[in-house]
């Protein structure tokens, strides 16, 4: 079962290849150029691809007998179980420009923070010491 279920997966991300291809063909319709659905496509097949991609290395484990058969078939199943609520994630925000800026405005704040950065102080008007004058008359 988890075979066919993830043969139907991968197809499926196949069969965006003809929408992609139909919706770029409509791009000279208002509501196209618009909404570009074209970029939601190609998020969605983008975002399923590197999903996949973290398969190859249980894969190649099993295939070099460092892993057993059930053990690679757990590991497949807990990646599948992170990564697809992820992707559709991914999608949604990568679908919408005003999720893309909210997304991007919220990194801003998180990793760039404007507190944080160190300036140094210059003193403008050294106060001179008031001792000076005495070491100056003797």
């Amino acid at each position: 079962m988890y075979h066919i279920l993830n043969i139907i997966f991968m197809a499926s991300t196949l069969l965006y290849l003809p929408i992609f291809i139909s919706v770029r063909k409509m791009s000279h319709l208002m509501s196209a150029q618009l909404n570009k659905p074209q970029l939601f496509i190609f998020w969605q097949s983008l975002a399923v691809c590197i999903g996949k991609l973290l398969w190859v290395r249980p894969i190649i484990s099993y295939l070099k007998d460092e892993m057993k058969k059930e053990n690679m078939y757990d590991l497949l199943d807990y990646l599948d179980r992170c990564t697809i609520p992820i992707i559709i994630q991914l999608t949604y925000i990568g679908c919408n420009k005003q999720n893309l800026n909210i997304l991007f405005s919220l990194m801003r704040k998180i990793f760039m923070r404007d507190g944080s950065i160190v300036q140094p102080y210059i003193i403008n008007n050294p106060v001179t010491s008031t001792h000076l004058p005495e070491l100056m008359n003797n």
